[in-house]
């Protein structure tokens, strides 16, 4: 199933991240050039979840505090073609 996160359902992805062990992760840009590219969408999986942010809607604040919630959480992360992403 897929739920767009936002911040008005914020406590429900919390809720299902402190709830899982493993976390996986995937991003869509508009280029495959790691310097220029824009980041349209984020998705996490969590346990039957899908959840998508829209960056472009939801703006860089909410993806920061997404990514800080991920990483404090203590979860395994599994990201695809993570070499680009880190970029």
């Amino acid at each position: 199933m897929y739920k767009v996160l936002i911040e008005d359902n914020l406590s429900y992805f919390i809720d299902d991240l402190m709830a899982t062990e493993f976390i996986a992760l995937d991003t869509e840009t508009d280029s495959v050039d790691t310097i220029t590219c824009r980041l349209l969408l984020f998705q996490v999986r969590i346990n039957r979840e899908i959840w998508i942010l829209n960056a472009l809607e939801e703006g860089q604040e909410f993806f920061i505090k997404i990514i800080e919630l991920i990483n404090s959480s203590g979860k395994t992360i599994i990201a695809h073609n993570s070499k680009f992403d880190i970029k």
